[in-house]
């Protein structure tokens, strides 16, 4: 109810379509656009070539790490540090609902809310691609693909959890999620053990959703990734029980 009210569900899926719908029209007719704003005896001097269906999938891929990323962040910040200082979340707990109950609740609503329109997204997508250029790829290396990005957001609204568990204010549980998605980009560049971690993840999806194959690393990074969320939804209702001990 809280996550309806307080319109993080609109405002979630208003970010996703404007992603789907966007994506495939700028892989599309980009190349059209910068020749219309390049003056012909400049236009030689650029190298473009032509839009293909990946395209679509690169654009929208790469779209929901950049501001995808901020957006999850921002709307679940204030998820459990919001209830700490308005004194809400003493107060179910108090009436006997578990610190495991309170966290997992948190997290099973956000999933929900991310997969489905995570879905909703990824159809229109494809639909958009196919009549942009009347080819849009296997659906089910398309779905497959969705699965995988999906399972790396999982991961980052348990982080923005555990991040809210820790602050004493959303700003600063905001700030300390997005310190901590760019350390796990970060290690997940180098060079050998990156390619088993989270960060990865993305790029394999990309490469799976445009009919690459699977890649030799790829269950290593689901299986990072998973264990992760895992990790993170454990820390934020270690902090929360220990905090309620003091």
């Amino acid at each position: 109810m809280e996550f309806l009210r307080t319109k993080r569900l609109l405002g979630l899926a208003c970010v996703f379509a404007f992603f789907a719908i966007t994506s495939p029209l700028l892989a599309r007719y980009m190349v059209e656009f910068l020749a219309a704003m390049v003056p012909a005896e400049e236009a030689l001097a650029f190298i473009v070539p032509d839009p293909v269906w990946t395209d679509s999938y690169t654009q929208f891929y790469g779209n929901i790490v950049q501001l995808g990323t901020i957006t999850l962040i921002l709307l679940f910040m204030g998820a459990i540090s919001a209830e700490k200082s308005r004194g809400t979340a003493d107060l179910v707990m108090t009436k006997g609902l578990s610190h495991v109950s309170f966290v997992l609740s948190k997290f099973t609503v956000m999933a929900l809310a991310l997969l489905v329109t995570m879905a909703i997204s990824i159809g229109v997508v494809y639909g958009y691609t196919y009549m942009l250029f009347d080819m849009a790829g296997s659906m089910a290396d398309v779905f497959f693909g969705a699965v995988l990005s999906a399972l790396s957001l999982l991961m980052l609204v348990a982080l923005t959890l555990f991040a809210s568990a820790i602050a004493k204010s959303s700003v600063l549980a905001a700030l300390l999620a997005f310190a901590g998605f760019l350390a796990i980009s970060a290690v997940s560049a180098l060079p050998r053990i990156g390619n088993w971690l989270p960060g990865n993840l993305g790029a394999r999806s990309l490469e799976i959703t445009s009919g690459g194959g699977v890649h030799p690393d790829l269950w290593w990074n689901v299986g990072t990734t998973m264990l992760l969320t895992a990790v993170f939804l454990l820390l934020a209702v270690l902090v929360i029980r220990r905090r309620e001990g003091e």
